[in-house]
């Protein structure tokens, strides 16, 4: 009996050292030779407890509703988490060090989906990214002592309600990232114990899908010289309701949030949007709906040249949508309805109600009902000498050699206020378009403008593209100016949707019509 009990663990210890060599000859550890050198091949763990969850496991999927009831978690490594449709809540994750990560996973190898997280608080202190689902992506995970390569982050049907996150960044000189389900940014992760941290990634995918964000209440300030002692140049703040920046949002909607973005340093720019605060090159927006949200930003800190009007500071740029984007890509059947957007800024501004500045093509997109308004902290010009630019557009602020397709603003209140210390008044620098302000290339077909209000010291109802780059395209008044003489229609053309489809070609399968109603999307 002993002789076969021996042969019998000769044989095995034979087969692990077989497929040892065959891992090591591929590169691979055992453990990733045994389930196939991916952590999605290894076994799921069923969770039903908070206690369950805390220990974490490279792929989860939870059984039950998940309550913290007020408890500090301490954020898990994941590779695929799926939550099964229920609910995590009331949990708190607070992060004063670079290495703890501000947010309910330390890291994320694949795909976190099916999952609602309520009531989550999450606050940091001194470090440079936080959100309610993932603070930062890594180029690796590790499970085990073993690591995977992260090429693509998905977030799938993830939902935010009733949500706060609280970032002080303080004492560290990196870009600031915030947002309700990704902060974003790349973190590089050279070994277990080891982060270092860079800007963003083209090799790595951070995509948001069939997810929404409700009620979230983040307030983000950045680095701050007068409070921490020291002062860094150009470090950038990227906040929106779902990311600090992403390649992809689909189907997804940010509704009756408060989110308020402080910037303390010259050169340190907010991008801030109602989705996201970079759009990222060749990234994409489709079918996505922004709404009753309120978004504040602040830009104060300045340097003055002596003997001159001019000064150092930070351009905000601010969107419904996004802050800015990068070039390639598309925007399309976006939604931005019932907005408040303000920049607080000492100089110069750009506020949209798809983007602050947008360098993609936008196409089949509403932007109704927002108020935009850009308040000036001083009257005075750039280092260069230059006046300062103050924009405000009802889809852009600034355009690049970009298409604007089927698309239209309406009913949008945007304002150039000049707010000192003898009182406001209107900016006499700053400007107000009903659509784009735009490269002269820019091209537009088939878009509108009705009903806006604007203050400033110019505005057109329309845009400042050359008039041989538009086709097809209306404005409803004349009150601030037709310079292109476009063509005018009544406000009935609005309500009825025979008129309206044809004039502005707009795709039945994606939008809805009521008998007395602006056109939505569906």
């Amino acid at each position: 009996m002993r002789q076969q009990l021996k042969k019998i663990t000769a044989v095995f210890v034979s087969i692990l050292l077989f497929l040892t060599v065959l891992g090591t000859m591929a590169g691979c550890s055992m453990l990733e030779s045994l389930f196939g050198n991916k952590p999605s091949d290894m076994p799921v763990t069923e969770v039903s407890t908070a206690d369950q969850l805390q220990k974490g496991g490279s792929n989860i999927t939870l059984t039950n509703d998940i309550d913290f009831d007020g408890d500090v978690f301490d954020p898990i490594s994941v590779n695929i988490f799926d939550g099964g449709g229920h609910t995590i809540s009331n949990a708190v994750i607070t992060s004063s060090q670079l290495l703890t990560p501000a947010s309910f996973f330390a890291c994320v190898g694949n795909t976190v989906k099916n999952v609602t997280f309520k009531n989550i608080s999450v606050s940091a202190e001194g470090i440079p990214y936080a959100a309610i689902v993932l603070a930062y992506p890594t180029v690796s995970c590790y499970f085990g002592g073993d690591s995977i390569k992260v090429d693509e982050i998905v977030f799938d049907n993830v939902h935010i309600i009733d949500c706060t996150i609280k970032l002080q960044q303080k004492g560290n000189e990196s870009t600031t990232y915030a947002g309700g389900i990704l902060g974003s940014g790349t973190a590089v992760r050279q070994s277990s114990g080891d982060n270092s941290f860079g800007n963003e990634s083209d090799d790595m995918k951070k995509i948001i899908r069939n997810s929404s964000v409700q009620n979230l209440q983040m307030t983000v300030s950045g680095f701050d010289p007068e409070k921490d002692g020291t002062y860094v140049i150009g470090k950038d703040i990227y906040v929106g309701g779902l990311s600090g920046s992403a390649d992809e949002i689909t189907n997804c909607s940010v509704t009756d949030c408060n989110i308020s973005v402080t910037s303390h340093q010259r050169y340190s720019d907010p991008y801030v949007g109602g989705a996201v605060g970079l759009l990222s090159k060749a990234g994409e927006a489709f079918r996505c709906t922004i709404k009753d949200n309120t978004i504040n930003v602040r830009a104060s800190n300045y340097r003055h040249i002596s003997l001159t009007n001019q000064y150092e500071t930070s351009t905000i740029n601010l969107g419904g949508l996004f802050g800015t984007s990068g070039s390639e890509g598309n925007v399309s059947y976006c939604n931005v309805d019932g907005n408040s957007l303000i920049a607080y800024c000492v100089g110069e501004y750009f506020l949209g109600g798809i983007g602050g500045s947008v360098s993609k093509n936008v196409s089949q997109c509403r932007v109704v009902n927002n108020t935009m308004n850009g308040v000036g902290l001083l009257d005075g010009e750039d280092k260069y000498g230059d006046p300062w630019t103050r924009n405000i557009g009802g889809i852009s602020a600034s355009a690049g050699v970009v298409t604007f397709s089927s698309s239209f603003s309406y009913g949008n209140v945007m304002k150039t206020i000049l707010s000192l210390d003898t009182g406001e008044s209107k900016d006499p620098t700053g400007s107000c378009v009903g659509f784009s302000k735009t490269d002269p290339s820019a091209i537009f077909m088939n878009c509108a403008t009705g009903i806006n209000e604007m203050e400033a010291g110019t505005t057109d109802e329309f845009a400042t593209a050359a008039l041989e780059n538009i086709t097809q395209c209306y404005v409803t008044q004349d009150i601030y100016g037709n310079e292109r003489q476009l063509t005018m229609i009544n406000e009935s053309d609005w309500l009825s949707q025979d008129s309206i489809v044809s004039l502005l070609k707009l795709s039945g399968d994606y939008w809805q019509f009521r008998s007395g109603e602006l056109p939505d999307i569906q």
